[in-house]
């Protein structure tokens, strides 16, 4: 009788392996994704945080109006002082790069409005505008497009709408 030299794996073997690797990538891929999540609401934050600050940094600087204006095709809103004789030691304070990962962007200040679409692009801007108006900044888009907002705004600071949508400003 014939017996085997116990070279090679058996069938158990090689489906133990197969299943380990299954596991493994499982785990890869949920997680890659979770900190996909995470980065778009951080870059969103960063963004609303620049617009905000670009405002305030115009205002402090003299400046009495501003204006939101595309550039590069559409790949960043530039925040800028309009003012013809600017007193402001800047006449740009903010370039506010485009949205992404479908969240979209809508930046007004007094009643004109800026927005950055699920395409990414921002696909309008602003007039000059009083400094001294309100202001906001809205990413809508984390979860639920429709219930999911980050605002930044003149009166409240930046904060959640809903507590699952982002993390804590």
């Amino acid at each position: 009788m014939k017996t085997k030299s116990g070279k090679g794996f058996t069938l158990i073997e090689m489906l133990v392996v197969v299943l380990i690797i299954g596991i493994l990538a499982t785990i890869v891929v949920v997680s890659v994704s979770g900190g996909r999540k995470k980065a778009a609401g951080a870059k969103a934050k960063a963004d609303a945080n620049s617009f905000t600050s670009a405002i305030e940094q115009a205002a402090a600087d003299g400046c009495r109006t501003v204006m939101g204006t595309l550039t590069a095709g559409g790949a960043y809103l530039s925040i800028a002082c309009s003012d013809t004789n600017p007193v402001a030691r800047s006449t740009e304070y903010a370039q506010i790069p485009n949205c992404s990962n479908s969240l979209t962007y809508t930046a007004t200040v007094g009643t004109n409005t800026a927005s950055c679409d699920a395409t990414g692009k921002w696909v309008s801007s602003f007039t000059a505008t009083s400094v001294n108006s309100t202001y906001s900044f809205t990413v809508a888009g984390y979860t639920n497009p429709s219930a999911s907002n980050f605002i930044c705004d003149s009166t409240k600071g930046c904060r959640c709408d809903t507590l699952d949508s982002c993390v804590s400003p």
